[in-house]
């Protein structure tokens, strides 16, 4: 086994810049994102691609409206090299928002749209995923009104309009947290996320599936066989 290449990127803060997600074009081209300290602008959003020798081939920045902490969790790619990038922006007044941008393959921004839950608090996308109509669905968290921490899914069509936004929360004021979204071959959702308790000394795994309308079909919770820290990692479909 021997190196091929390395690459490093360093932001034009000089300071943390960290991937969260990687993955691959049709291309063999090599896209990275999460978050870069700026200039003046606290931690933007930063997107970089190279092709499969390990040359740039471009950057993308991206400041939110806040000028505050933004960072892409999750990212994927469509047929023809449109890239969908998702994590948290800081807004005005607003917290941190669910933020969702569409590069072109040549990484020119073709639209952003963000998500405000209803306390003006805490929101954040953990994962994405793509149906075969070229919908996009965000999946994370969001703070509620007396609810805690709240799993959120959106759905967007391919224009970047939002179509809905289905949350969830397991009961009370416990804290649900997003872990992946997957759609299956009948374009249902199907959603695997977890929750904690208000003591934060058990946690349950939560499974949830919706249909392409944003309708709850089931949710599942699983407790382990003492009540204590059960918390799921990943999940998949047969």
């Amino acid at each position: 086994i021997s190196q091929e290449w390395a690459e490093r990127y360093n932001g034009s803060g000089n300071g943390n810049d960290i991937p969260y997600s990687i993955i691959t074009g049709k291309s063999n081209d090599i896209i990275v994102t999460g978050t870069s300290d700026g200039t003046g602008t606290g931690n933007d959003i930063t997107t970089i691609k190279y092709n499969s020798s390990g040359e740039l081939q471009w950057i993308q920045r991206y400041n939110g409206t806040g000028n505050g902490y933004d960072a892409a969790l999750a990212m994927t790619i469509d047929d023809i090299g449109n890239i969908f990038v998702t994590g948290s922006s800081a807004g005005i007044g607003t917290g941190s928002d669910i933020a969702l941008i569409k590069y072109n393959s040549s990484g020119e921004q073709q639209w952003i749209q963000s998500y405000n839950g209803p306390s003006d608090s805490s929101d954040a996308a953990s994962s994405i995923a793509l149906d075969a109509s070229g919908n996009i669905y965000v999946l994370g968290e969001s703070k509620g009104i007396g609810t805690g921490s709240d799993v959120v899914l959106i759905k967007y069509n391919s224009s970047g309009a939002e179509q809905w936004a289905a949350r969830y929360n397991s009961g009370g004021d416990t804290n649900d947290y997003s872990l992946k979204v997957i759609v299956d071959k009948n374009q249902d959702i199907c959603v695997a996320a977890y929750n904690i308790n208000s003591g934060g000394n058990n946690t349950k795994y939560v499974t949830l599936k919706y249909n392409s309308s944003g309708i709850l079909q089931w949710s599942r919770i699983y407790n382990g066989p003492v009540g204590y820290f059960n918390t799921p990692h990943d999940f998949a479909l047969d």
